[in-house]
């Protein structure tokens, strides 16, 4: 792996100050928190496994029309030798090379978002789905079809998963952020 466009943030308030507001936002297991999602009327959508190269292509030209040229990701969880934050230009390689990192020697958690907060995408540690989170223009344009169909495909992949008790816990994880989206 060549990383050439995402760079480690190392002013130690600045991380210190980007890893407090992810609090706000996100729990420790991989989940946006119910408040956040309702205060801020997001959508949020499950997508398989990891960001592929066509994803990648999808949130960065969903960040850019929405007006950001650069997002961090922050670090979800406590791992040795891995930084806690980078800047991540919102082109497709300073995307592609964020899923990179959080699939180097495994899967890491990060939230990947703008300093404003307007939309998140979370990634999850246990390598199943991400999650992209924000409001329904954003997340439609991210995902690249309708609420409604990404969420049937992430459906048919959790029916599906070749581990039974994965596939109903992602059916669980998919139908919160569903009712969540509705009281939003």
């Amino acid at each position: 792996m060549n990383i050439t466009a995402v760079r480690p943030i190392n002013d130690g308030e600045d991380v210190r100050l980007l890893q407090e507001s992810i609090h706000l936002l996100v729990r420790p297991e991989c989940q946006f928190k119910s408040k956040w999602i309702t205060q801020h009327r997001w959508v949020v959508v499950p997508r398989i496994e990891h960001i592929d190269h066509e994803e990648a292509r999808l949130i960065s030209l969903a960040a850019r029309n929405f007006g950001h040229e650069s997002c961090v990701a922050v670090r979800n969880e406590d791992l040795a030798n891995v930084p806690a934050c980078y800047h991540v230009p919102t082109t497709i390689q300073g995307i592609w090379e964020f899923s990179d990192i959080c699939t180097l020697l495994g899967f890491f958690s990060f939230v990947l978002m703008p300093r404003d907060r307007s939309f998140a995408v979370l990634t999850s540690s246990a390598g199943d789905y991400y999650l992209i989170g924000g409001d329904t223009n954003f997340v439609e344009e991210a995902v690249g079809t309708s609420i409604a169909t990404a969420r049937k495909d992430f459906e048919q992949y959790a029916n599906n998963h070749e581990i039974r008790e994965i596939g109903t816990m992602l059916l669980k994880m998919a139908r919160r952020y569903y009712e969540l989206s509705q009281e939003a």
